[in-house]
């Protein structure tokens, strides 16, 4: 995930299960992650220390972090190179890995952890379910516009202009006699 993508909580969140306690102003903190997910991804074995966070605290931040991740993706209408594409990507990131970290001991946490975890698993395949209707939309329109024809709604294509113009377009229901020859 993207460190510059989270907010203040997220990142304070993401520095104190890796041991950072406090470090500074948004921009630092932005940093520290960032340099110890390289650490991380690189194979260095890193320990750290063991956090017991408060099942019913976190299970609420996770749960409303769901419900935002779930209004962006309803708002998203941008492509895969946007600023606030890359921003539910990084979202969505630490919500399953916050959700994997917490680890209830009550059988009726289990439970709510599985709940969360199914609904945190299925943001990314409804996000690029909105990108691929973003994407098939764009291509309906460029090939209406390719054949001289005008959408007035998302199901209603007309034709645009007279015979003339349209002549000899794909789709003209008055096509040009080809010529014959012997």
């Amino acid at each position: 995930f993207d460190c510059n993508r989270l907010t203040k909580d997220e990142l304070t969140y993401e520095l104190v299960i890796r041991g950072f306690e406090d470090v500074g102003t948004v921009e630092i903190m932005r940093s520290c992650p960032r340099n110890v997910i390289k650490l991380e991804c690189s194979g260095q074995s890193l320990t750290y220390p063991s956090y017991s966070l408060n099942c019913d605290d976190e299970f609420n931040i996770i749960e409303n972090k769901i419900k935002e991740v779930i209004g962006l993706i309803d708002q998203f209408n941008d492509d895969i190179k946007s600023s606030l594409y890359r921003k539910i990507i990084s979202k969505i990131a630490h919500i399953v890995e916050r959700v994997d970290r917490a680890h209830p001991t009550e059988d009726t946490k289990l439970e709510e952890r599985s709940q969360l975890s199914s609904k945190a698993l299925t943001l990314l395949p409804k996000l690029k379910t909105c990108v691929r209707t973003l994407h098939n939309q764009e291509l309906s329109i460029l090939d209406a516009s390719l054949l001289n024809i005008r959408v007035d709604s998302d199901d209603d294509l007309s034709f645009d202009g007279s015979d003339e113009e349209n002549e000899g377009a794909v789709g003209n229901s008055t096509p040009k006699p080809a010529g014959v020859t012997k």
